[in-house]
């Protein structure tokens, strides 16, 4: 098989034609086994898309999974935080990620990357 996400999709659609075929999961996991060897997916990946599949499931795409929404970049929350550090320029990143409901990771991305501010650690003389 290839690598990657074109090649489960790629068993997923052969689990499709052996399940239309009406192969059992157990002679679908050898026939792929047959076909693709070491590369071959896991055997619970195959009984688990050989159930839904013969439950009644057309796609062999995955569903959209709900969650948090991929892109929290925006330049609207970019704004805001640059409101928010103007106000008080103490705060810290901690503070703003609480604040705004966002990771740390990606508050500190933004105020490196949009602001094009930084940390700056003056060393102390002794």
């Amino acid at each position: 098989m290839q690598s990657g996400r074109q090649d489960t999709l790629e068993a997923r659609y052969a689990i499709k034609f052996c399940v239309k075929l009406g192969k059992n999961a157990t002679q679908t996991y050898e026939q792929l086994q047959t076909a693709y060897g070491l590369t071959c997916i896991s055997r619970a990946s195959v009984f688990r898309w050989h159930k839904k599949l013969k439950g009644g499931k057309v796609s062999v795409r995955d569903d959209e999974r709900c969650g948090r929404v991929r892109e929290v970049r925006t330049q609207e929350l970019v704004g805001k935080i640059r409101t928010f550090m103007d106000e008080d320029r103490r705060v810290s990143i901690e503070t703003i990620s609480e604040q705004f409901q966002v990771i740390v990771g990606t508050v500190h991305k933004m105020i490196q990357d949009e602001m094009n501010k930084r940390k700056i650690c003056p060393k102390g003389t002794q």
